[in-house]
């Protein structure tokens, strides 16, 4: 589907966008039981509060309903990885025990200490579960043996409540990285 041409004022023409569905569904499962949507469809889940737009393949999460903040009254580490060397993979970093069943975003306070220093990047990549936008902290090559850098960022959660984490060193270093959890978002 695409533009529609329409006559106004018997002489004058204007191009509207056609207007396509939005559904509105008890919760996610009756959602993945729709048929027949096409590209740009919305939907909207009344158990979770959510609304998804349909991508010609399958729904994807555009606007998730955010009740507060929940702060932690003791911030605990979540992730401790010490004297690392080389790159790694995406790990899941599962946050259940630390947060509700409600929680949608973690709020990480990240700590990187440079033990030794050469060349090249000492990166911490996070991102939710299974996506592809990625937020890094990045410790700038002018840091040598004995620095740190402190950064705070927001994560997305999956359902299951779990983020992934993947360490970069692109040259020869070696760090420690300590991720702690503030609080997060519901």
């Amino acid at each position: 589907m695409g533009r529609g041409v329409v006559m106004m004022e018997g002489t004058r023409l204007e191009t509207i966008p056609v207007v396509y569905r939005t559904y509105k569904v008890a919760d996610v499962a009756a959602m993945n039981a729709l048929t027949g949507m096409k590209t740009g469809e919305y939907c909207s889940v009344d158990a979770t509060g959510e609304t998804y737009r349909y991508s010609g393949s399958a729904w994807e999460l555009i606007i998730s309903t955010l009740v507060g903040i929940v702060w932690k009254d003791t911030q605990p580490e979540v992730l401790s990885l010490l004297d690392q060397t080389a790159t790694g993979n995406w790990t899941g970093l599962d946050l259940t025990a630390q947060t509700s069943a409600k929680a949608k975003m973690a709020m990480l306070q990240v700590y990187i200490k440079v033990d030794s220093y050469t060349d090249g990047n000492i990166i911490l990549s996070l991102r939710r579960k299974g996506t592809t936008p990625t937020i890094a902290v990045t410790v700038v090559p002018e840091l040598v043996a004995g620095k740190s850098i402190w950064s705070f960022r927001i994560v997305g959660l999956d359902s299951d409540k779990i983020l992934q984490y993947r360490v970069t060193i692109s040259g020869t270093a070696q760090a420690d990285f300590n991720v702690y959890l503030l609080g997060y978002i519901e």
